[in-house]
C-alpha cells in the first residue's frame, strides 16, 4: 500500500522515511513526513489493524501486507536517475509526466523479472491521447490509477521475493523498495 500502515511518532518523520530519504534525497525522492499529529486516526493505519485482525502480516512470507513509496520504486525498477516526475507543476507537465510513465508500465509488458498484464480494459489508463484530454480531478483520478498499477507491480515483485530493501521495522513503521531493474 502507498500509505503508512504503522504511525507510532507523535510528531517528526518516521524512522524509515528518514533512512529511505538519506538513501533517495539527492534522487529528489524524498519522503514526506507521517506522524500522529499530522495523522491521529490514520484510515491507512485502521485499514492495516484490520487486515492483521483477518490474519495478514506486515513483511510476512504468506498472508503479508507491505507499505510501499512508488517514487523510489521507480527510479529502482526503471533504472532511473531521479524521481519521475507527474505529480506536481503545470497541468502540461503532469501530463507529460502520465505520458512516460505509461510507457514505462507498457514496457514492464515485457519484463523478463515480471511481465505485466494489463487488461484491455485498463489499457485507455495508459494512452496518451487519454492522458492529453485529461483535465482537474479527471488528471488527479488518473495518477492515482497510475499509482495503484504501480503499487501492485512492487507488491508482485515482493511476492516473488525479489531483491529488496526494507527500511526501518515493523514496530515502528517501514517501507520496502525493491532493488532490481525490471525492464
Amino acid at each position: 500500500m502507498d500509505a503508512p500502515l504503522i504511525i507510532e511518532n507523535p510528531t517528526g518523520q518516521r524512522e524509515c522515511e528518514k533512512a529511505l530519504s538519506r538513501d533517495y534525497g539527492s534522487r529528489k525522492a524524498s519522503c514526506h513526513p507521517s506522524n500522529q499529529s499530522l495523522y491521529p486516526n490514520a484510515l491507512s493505519v485502521n485499514l492495516a489493524s484490520a487486515l492483521k485482525e483477518r490474519g495478514l502480516q506486515h513483511l510476512a512470507q504468506k498472508s503479508w501486507m507491505i507499505e510501499c513509496y512508488p517514487h523510489p520504486s521507480i527510479i529502482e525498477c526503471f533504472d532511473l536517475s531521479e524521481r519521475h516526475a507527474y505529480k506536481k507543476g503545470r497541468v502540461a507537465d503532469k501530463k507529460q509526466g502520465q505520458v512516460a510513465l505509461a510507457g514505462y508500465l507498457l514496457q514492464l509488458e515485457h519484463s523478463n523479472v515480471l511481465a505485466l498484464k494489463i487488461p484491455k480494459e485498463l489499457k485507455v489508463l495508459l494512452s496518451e491521447a487519454y492522458i492529453q484530454s485529461l483535465k482537474g480531478q479527471a488528471l488527479k483520478s488518473n495518477e492515482d490509477a497510475l499509482d495503484a498499477i504501480i503499487c501492485l507491480y512492487i507488491a508482485g515483485l515482493y511476492q516473488m521475493r525479489v531483491p529488496g530493501k526494507t527500511y526501518g521495522d515493523i514496530e515502528r513503521g517501514y517501507i520496502w523498495v525493491p532493488q532490481m531493474i525490471c525492464i
